[in-house]
């Protein structure tokens, strides 16, 4: 997890940590190797579609926690598969 206040993002990184705007707080997910995973967000049937990576309940950020493992999971799994050929 990284805490970013606003002021403290290097300008080359800005769209990186602001897919959707420039509202706090927000989450977002990245993979090991450090790319964003664009499709992780908070996908609550009473979620905002406006403020995509906000999230109003722990257990809304639970929910895509495990859908980045298991993104994450699966790609590494694609890639060991790769490897062996």
């Amino acid at each position: 997890m990284v805490d970013a206040r606003k002021g403290e993002i290097p300008a080359q990184d800005e769209m990186r940590f602001q897919p959707d705007g420039t509202y706090v707080p927000r989450i977002l997910f990245f993979t090991p190797d450090g790319e964003f995973m664009e499709n992780v967000y908070n996908r609550h049937p009473k979620a905002d579609d406006k403020y995509k990576y906000f999230y109003n309940s722990t257990s809304q950020i639970i929910d895509s926690m495990i859908l980045a493992l298991e993104l994450c999971s699966r790609e590494s799994l694609l890639d060991d598969k790769a490897k062996k050929k």
